[in-house]
């Protein structure tokens, strides 16, 4: 990770990038919303006079990260314009910083959306949890102009075929669970016959939706959004939710998307890929909860 720097540096060069695209503040507070290995969420909330405007910008930290993909805030930026037409809220893009000229990292501005963040180790719900499979559906059922979405990269697996390097993980405890679940992944993985293409967001998740009480009001985060089989994005989705919650959240997920089509590989491909960027140290629940979504794909995938 790279660029940190102190909230008053960072406040600076906030408002100067603000001024630079002609948006002048009599006030401005910052404050930092997220880090993770890949990036930085910043709030930035402003006034001038009477009048409150509130930001989001996402700074791309990893130098990794760009240097696989060093069109992220591109692909942001395009994606952005793509969901405006989607049926719920989504970010409005104001601007973007691709050469890193204000934070010597790239940057995404956007409009801050109304709704509160998922917070880290709360438990969903079966409404929440019926609200995100509904809303993942709209988006791989949206009309979109197949020339807008194909714009957008291709999916491609997390860290693929890097993170085959890290199976079996040393915290499992079913390692020829997963040596057989890369295998698997290898000769399925691509699909001779695929779903029909659609958006992906690609990193869909509890923590990428904004909510009010219940009910989801927003998603956000689609800078790695793609297009291809929406497996992917089920997988995806499936794999977080049985890594924090357990299989009873995931199945609830499954049945609420109505998966019975989805293939068992992008179970796979979503556990393998999120192998790099696993935290270091794992409780046993969570260990358990793993072992047991790869032994189930595994399983679902013998009976294809």
């Amino acid at each position: 990770m790279s660029g940190l720097v102190s909230k008053a540096v960072l406040k600076t060069q906030v408002v100067s990038w603000l001024s630079y695209i002609g948006i002048s503040v009599d006030t401005c507070e910052i404050e930092i919303l997220s880090r993770s290995v890949g990036s930085e969420v910043i709030g930035v909330y402003t006034s001038t006079g009477t009048r409150e405007h509130n930001f989001v910008i996402r700074r791309v930290l990893s130098a990794d990260w760009l240097r696989r993909e060093p069109n992220l805030v591109l692909r942001e930026a395009k994606a952005l314009d793509l969901v405006e037409s989607l049926p719920f809220s989504t970010p409005k893009l104001i601007s973007i910083d691709a050469e890193g000229r204000w934070f010597k990292s790239p940057a995404v501005l956007t409009e801050m959306l109304p709704g509160r963040p998922w917070l880290s180790g709360r438990k969903p719900g079966e409404k929440e949890i019926m609200g995100l499979a509904d809303w993942l559906k709209l988006i791989h059922n949206a009309r979109l102009i197949d020339e807008a979405v194909l714009c957008l990269p291709p999916y491609r697996p997390h860290h693929w075929p890097n993170a085959l390097s890290m199976v079996p993980p040393k915290w499992s405890l079913c390692k020829d669970a997963w040596i057989t679940a890369a295998r698997i992944a290898r000769q399925c993985y691509p699909l001779e016959e695929q779903a029909s293409v659609c958006l992906l967001h690609r990193d869909y998740r509890m923590e990428n939706l904004l909510w009010n009480n219940q009910s989801p009001v927003a998603v956000i985060d689609w800078i790695t959004a793609c297009y291809g089989d929406p497996g992917a994005d089920v997988g995806h989705c499936r794999w977080n939710l049985c890594h924090s919650w357990g299989q009873q959240a995931m199945e609830l997920f499954t049945v609420s998307y109505g998966c019975d089509n989805v293939h068992p590989v992008w179970d796979l491909l979503a556990a393998i890929g999120g192998l790099p960027d696993m935290k270091p140290e794992l409780t046993l629940s969570e260990i358990n909860n793993l072992d047991a979504f790869i032994t189930q794909a595994i399983d679902r995938c013998v009976g294809i």
